[in-house]
């Protein structure tokens, strides 16, 4: 499929987009713990980063996870359901990759259909040049709340998705692992937002995180404060951020394994 708008990839790739969310349910509390983006790739199959699965605290399969789509046309989808490690959850710690399989009741409830499971990203196995135009999309860290006091029912009001268009500025290989960069901003909880092709939504890879590079503090100038008479020094700073994200490339084998490619 190819899109002559950027727009209408926008609005396939945000189908598939999703932010994740695992949750306690304590005898004296509920306890969240938001867990950024996931996209849903094959139709039965989804992925994430292996650090976003073991942020904060590593899986137990007693934990219970929620999985909610969430666009700017107030377009709303929630699924809630347990993970359990190489049943249903698959976690590879080298190359920062988790998959997730999922079933039919993930797409509806008993008659009614949340979406169409034919709607899913198909993976670009093709290595991507540099200057190559990307979409990226994720969902900001957003507090999640329930209503009245009912787990099932998740406050999603803060949970809108967000996308920018850039290319792929650096391509390079470390200690046997493929990296690609790019220029657009992102904050510690944007890990794994689908980068996708700017002209026909192909997935080419998800977010893995960012570098900086810390430049140098320089003193500009200073000032008097006139309510203490002192001098305070204003200062110049300029750290620039790369995004990085791992390409396909080092995947083969375990999307293959996974029936996803």
């Amino acid at each position: 499929m190819w899109f002559n708008r950027f727009v209408d990839c926008v609005d396939y790739v945000k189908k598939s987009t999703y932010l994740i969310a695992r949750w306690n349910n304590m005898d004296w509390c509920i306890q969240w713990e938001t867990l950024w983006t996931w996209v849903i790739v094959s139709g039965k199959k989804m992925l994430t980063c292996a650090h976003v699965i073991n942020w904060w605290q590593w899986h137990v399969d007693q934990l219970s996870y929620c999985f909610i789509r969430h666009d700017e046309l107030d377009n709303i989808h929630a699924s809630i359901f347990n993970l359990e490690l190489w049943k249903n959850l698959f976690i590879y710690e080298k190359y920062d990759l988790a998959v997730i399989e999922i079933n039919r009741w993930f797409y509806q409830s008993w008659e009614k259909i949340y979406k169409d499971e034919s709607e899913c990203l198909t993976i670009n196995s093709d290595i991507q040049n540099i200057w190559t135009e990307i979409g990226v999309m994720w969902y900001p860290l957003s507090s999640l709340s329930v209503i009245q006091g009912n787990w099932l029912s998740i406050n999603v009001e803060n949970v809108i998705i967000r996308v920018d268009k850039w290319v792929i500025n650096w391509k390079y290989k470390r200690d046997g692992i493929y990296y690609d960069e790019f220029t657009v901003q992102f904050n510690p909880w944007n890990s794994w937002g689908p980068i996708f092709s700017a002209y026909d939504w192909t997935l080419l890879w998800l977010v893995k995180g960012y570098r900086n590079i810390p430049s140098k503090i320089n003193v500009c100038d200073e000032r008097v404060l006139e309510w203490e008479n002192k001098k305070e020094k204003i200062l110049s700073i300029n750290t620039p951020y790369y995004s990085i994200w791992i390409p396909v490339e080092n995947y083969f084998d375990i999307l293959k394994n996974h029936l996803i490619i």
